[in-house]
């Protein structure tokens, strides 16, 4: 389990500040309206730590991550790669960056090509090691699969002919073949059985450990994010809600969005066991205006007030915490107090 919150020592591989990113998405034939896809969004990828985004599909997380792989450019902030912009790094040296930055995707056979072996896939994923001849890709390619405990006979196998488990094996393999420094992981584990899961995530952890590698870890599962992260960051509609350490975060989750997510894991049903209560987010996630400046949990959140909907929330370390936690809500305090009524709520007629 990733539980190291001591503060990083060495200084940041990405470094994400205030990104933001907007579409235009059609309404009609005739019309188009502005979607904000993520707001103000700042984080720090660390050697040998893990930073996780968490949230309901469409909150924003997919969307900082092709932002940090470098496939969409940002509408405003700016990311940093080893202390230089990203946008000059993959304009002069984008091999370097290419290497250092690797991916794990979420769905294992659909991220290979069917008619390529194994050591094929891992030998091609080699191309910008010029530091390698093709009989040392060669053995590099086995020395991978050993690394993710997998047999040498696996070069001559194909996709289809493998499991779920060995393919996202082969997945991690292949993101290590360049050698990077940072691997996003998208969902490594969502789409594999619960036997299989808790392999891949020891997996994950021990080279992390052997390595030092940086994740950036994607997931709406929990668990999986308690297990490996050390930093999570809960998202709604483009926004960080909440953030801090991980163990911090999920015992103590301060925003009622995060409480809300909590209350559908094993962690919410231990909580309703012993009588504790146990905070419910309503319906589905809401589109808001893109000119909507109040709270982005409008008509879900039991504790809505008129005030939430008219001011703009932004995130504070709440000092009653006595941690690095941070809160985008101003009846946080109320909330972990418990003084927060639910009963009733006042009148949504601005609510856009």
């Amino acid at each position: 389990m990733a539980t190291d919150n001591s503060p990083p020592a060495t200084k940041p591989i990405l470094n994400l500040q205030g990104i933001a990113k907007r579409f235009q998405v059609r309404q009609s034939w005739t019309q188009r309206t502005s979607v904000i896809a993520v707001d103000d969004v700042t984080f720090q990828v660390i050697r040998g730590r893990t930073v996780a985004l968490v949230g309901e599909s469409g909150c924003g997380k997919s969307t900082v991550g092709k932002i940090l792989l470098g496939l969409l450019e940002p509408d405003a902030g700016e990311i940093s790669f080893q202390g230089r912009t990203l946008s000059s790094v993959t304009r002069e040296t984008p091999e370097q960056f290419r290497r250092a930055v690797q991916m794990v995707f979420q769905n294992p056979l659909a991220s290979f090509n069917p008619m390529l072996s194994i050591g094929d896939t891992l030998v091609d994923a080699m191309r910008l090691r010029h530091d390698l001849s093709q009989a040392a890709k060669q053995e590099e390619a086995v020395r991978l699969l050993e690394v993710v405990g997998l047999e040498s006979d696996f070069m001559r196998r194909y996709p289809p002919d493998m499991s779920g488990g060995q393919l996202q094996r082969v997945s991690v393999a292949r993101a290590l073949a360049t050698a990077p420094s940072v691997i996003f992981l998208d969902e490594p584990t969502s789409a594999l059985d619960m036997s299989v899961r808790g392999q891949i995530v020891n997996l994950l952890l021990e080279l992390q450990s052997t390595l030092d590698l940086a994740y950036v870890l994607v997931s709406h599962d929990l668990d999986v994010v308690r297990a490996l992260a050390h930093y999570v960051l809960v998202m709604y509609l483009g926004q960080v809600v909440e953030e801090g350490p991980v163990d911090d975060v999920l015992s103590r989750p301060l925003h009622p969005y995060t409480q809300g997510l909590l209350s559908a894991t094993l962690l919410g049903r231990a909580a309703r066991e012993q009588g504790r209560p146990v905070v419910r987010v309503r319906g589905e996630v809401l589109q808001l205006s893109p000119d909507y400046t109040g709270c982005k949990l409008t008509r879900r959140c039991p504790f809505e007030l008129e005030r939430c909907r008219q001011e703009p929330q932004a995130l504070q370390t709440l000092s009653m915490a006595g941690t690095d936690q941070r809160v985008r809500c101003w009846r946080a305090q109320e909330i972990q107090q418990g003084q927060a009524s639910t009963e009733k709520l006042e009148s949504k007629s601005n609510v856009p």
